[in-house]
């Protein structure tokens, strides 16, 4: 194969070059460790500078889980706030403990759908009237067919669904005065400082003799919080988590003869049978043979592959997580650790992942020779695998499916951005982190194997910066910002492909050279399982300020009052269903207002 020509498989039993490849190992493990630790402490600084500028009161806000029902004062607001007050006197600016209301959630959700399909309607009436100051009717438009009526009865639904919202919100109050205040409370919190001092010292501290009580985390973003799942125990956390390991387990069992079925029955001898003439074609020329067999086989995984996110992320949200955030980190690892399996590893796995888990059980040294055996026989499908990714950049650049999205919903609600939501579960940072990782571990692991990866790989990556550079700064819309939580995860997954390609490098070297080639190739090893342990300390220096940057933050002035934290960020941590009525969408009542005061309606 002239693709090939270039590759470490190439070279003679007991040739001297073997000693270039493990020159070549050595430096690429240099260079790839000297560039995350370059980037991670590039990233530490923006981070800390980040973690520094949050407004108030999220600076200065712990968001506490777990919280138990026997704390004096009842699991309310107030109990919340002594307990807390007991650890830090006189520090506590403000405690709000989540309720269970689901019946003033879904009313307060009717409202809002209600609202924007009364926006919408407004809208279209506006624009009609000023595409045809006549006044002609107009044919345009499936659903809107009279806009006036659309008006006036979405008027009276929303003023009908406001009466409703307030009664269910009067019995919420009755209800927190009353005796049994404790219990519509759940197992979260939000406990506002006057210092973001004393916000990382809670969230550093086991605050409890229970340790499985009163869980302190870093307040997140707002829009972060997944409040729906305040409600969940431990117990039924714990249970759910369990049940969703062994779903996945289970994938993992039975994904690979799925894979492996679907990658036999589109073969390019199947599709020789199918078109006249293209076996001619292909016997002239083996090279373009060879790519087609390749490209199909990677195609169809890829495509197969691509059913994972939706699939794992429906699980994950059986997991009860605090927030959307989490759910991505979840994702992330899993993710990442299916496309390992299931991308990398295809050819090493074979038809039986559990026949040759069995064997790596008994036999763990074995390691090495099944990598060597199995990956270099597979460099080319990786080769046209990092190549579709330029496809997938140009979908990205595209999104045809919101396309679509947006016509059938413009059939059907006569607007198609109705109910459209551009934050997809499968295009969230898990996902991204996730994929591009897996593509920069396989240049990594086939970079001696196939080094025609390498430029590809090379171009493919500056094309992904100025496309995601793009999407960031003029397309997406990010629901929440996590201050980069996710760069360590992938930091770690890096340096795990950075193992996997050594282990491959001394497993080919053991079978073509000599035994002083391979003893040189180990330490490696122990040398990516020390950067391993470093980022492992990372992780918890990733998410707190030094303390003398948490003093530098406040710049000498010992709390935040209530008269610093802005009006938009008043009610950042009460629950939406418990904010007032203008603190939902400043934009909404505005233009609610203008409506009113233009057209009349809603008096």
């Amino acid at each position: 194969d002239m693709l090939d020509w270039v590759a470490v498989t190439n070279l003679a039993h007991g040739s001297g070059w073997m000693w270039v490849h493990a020159a070549v190992c050595y430096m690429s493990t240099f260079l790839v460790l000297y560039v995350l630790y370059s980037v991670q402490g590039e990233l530490r600084g923006l981070r800390r500078q980040w973690l520094q500028t949050l407004p108030e009161p999220r600076r200065s806000s712990v968001f506490v889980q777990d919280v138990p029902s026997t704390i004096r004062g009842g699991r309310t607001s107030e109990g919340l706030s002594m307990f807390f007050d007991t650890l830090f006197p006189g520090q506590v600016l403000s405690a709000h403990m989540v309720v269970s209301v689901p019946r003033l959630r879904q009313a307060v959700q009717a409202k809002q759908a209600c609202w924007n399909n009364l926006r919408f309607a407004l809208k279209a009436r506006e624009a009609q009237s000023s595409r045809d100051p006549a006044g002609h009717q107009s044919t345009s438009g499936l659903a809107l067919l009279n806009q006036s009526e659309s008006v006036e009865t979405y008027t009276a639904e929303y003023d009908q669904l406001q009466r409703q919202v307030a009664a269910e919100r009067d019995e919420v109050d009755r209800g927190l005065d009353g005796p049994d205040a404790a219990d519509l409370g759940t197992h979260w919190g939000f406990v506002t400082f006057r210092s973001p001092k004393t916000a990382h010292i809670a969230a550093q501290i086991h605050c409890a003799k229970d340790a499985g009580a009163f869980k302190v985390f870093l307040a997140p973003d707002p829009r972060d919080v997944v409040w729906v799942n305040a409600k969940s125990s431990k117990l039924e956390k714990w249970t759910n988590t369990t049940l969703v390991v062994c779903m996945f387990l289970g994938i993992f069992a039975f994904w690979t003869p799925v894979v492996m079925a679907l990658s036999a029955f589109v073969t390019i001898d199947r599709i020789e049978g199918t078109i006249p003439g293209l076996g001619d074609v292909m016997s002239k020329s083996p090279t373009l043979r060879a790519v087609v067999s390749g490209f199909l086989a990677t195609a169809v995984l890829k495509i197969f592959m691509t059913i994972l996110p939706w699939l794992l992320h429906a699980l994950l949200q059986y997991e009860c997580v605090p927030t959307k955030s989490a759910l991505q980190d979840h994702l992330h690892r899993w993710l990442w650790s299916f496309n390992v399996i299931f991308v990398l590893l295809v050819a090493t796995i074979g038809n039986s992942l559990v026949g040759v888990t069995k064997l790596l059980i008994q036999h763990p040294n074995q390691v090495f020779r099944i990598l060597a055996e199995s990956l270099p026989g597979a460099s080319n499908f990786y080769l046209i695998y990092v190549l579709l990714h330029f496809l997938a950049l140009a979908i990205e650049m595209l999104r045809p499916y919101f396309l679509v999205e947006y016509l059938v919903r413009k059939v059907m609600y006569g607007n198609g951005t109705v109910g459209l939501n551009t934050e997809s579960c499968w295009d969230g940072e898990g996902v991204r982190y996730s994929r591009w990782s897996i593509i920069l571990a396989a240049a990594i692991i086939f970079s001696s194997m196939q080094p025609l990866i390498l430029p590809f790989a090379l171009l493919l990556f500056v094309s992904g910066y100025h496309v995601y550079k793009y999407r960031l700064l003029y397309v997406d819309d990010p629901q929440y910002d996590s201050g980069g939580l996710g760069w360590v995860i992938a930091a770690e997954h890096v340096l795990v492909a950075l193992g996997v390609y050594q282990c491959t490098m001394i497993g080919l070297i053991s079978l073509r050279g000599h035994w002083e080639q391979t003893t040189a190739m180990f330490p490696l090893l122990f040398v990516t399982a020390a950067a391993i342990r470093w980022v492992w300390e990372e992780q918890r220096n990733w998410k707190f300020l030094p303390m003398e940057s948490v003093a530098e933050s406040v710049a000498g002035s010992y709390g935040a009052t209530e008269e610093q934290i802005l009006p938009e960020h008043k009610y950042d941590y009460v629950q939406p269903e418990m904010r007032p009525d203008e603190q939902i969408d400043p934009a909404l009542a505005d233009l609610w207002a203008a409506a009113v005061a233009k057209q009349g309606v809603g008096k």
